[in-house]
């Protein structure tokens, strides 16, 4: 029974925030472009070239939510890279 609860070797556990946040951007990435498509639509750009106008901010938006998300795991992957260069100087102590 043991055997069936071990994890095959070279496999690690990913902590738990990184799937929090593909879930958050996964979810982002399609509410905010249809939630600015139909405020454009209604508000900023009535009439019958508005459809244009919205679908270019709907885009904008999109660009948006993913440069976000490379922001954030630049800055994810810059922490890591910190923190095992204190865990390496600490060993070395």
């Amino acid at each position: 029974m043991e055997s069936a609860n071990m994890k095959p070797a070279g496999t690690r556990e990913l902590p738990r925030d990184v799937f929090h946040k593909l879930l958050f951007f996964s979810l982002a990435i399609i509410a905010v472009p249809l939630f600015i498509y139909y405020m454009c639509l209604k508000h900023i750009f009535p009439g019958p070239s508005g459809s244009t106008y919205s679908a270019i901010a709907a885009v904008v938006s999109v660009n948006a939510v993913v440069g976000c998300f490379i922001w954030i795991a630049m800055l994810e992957d810059t922490t890591s890279q910190e923190l095992q260069k204190e865990k390496d100087t600490k060993k070395s102590q």
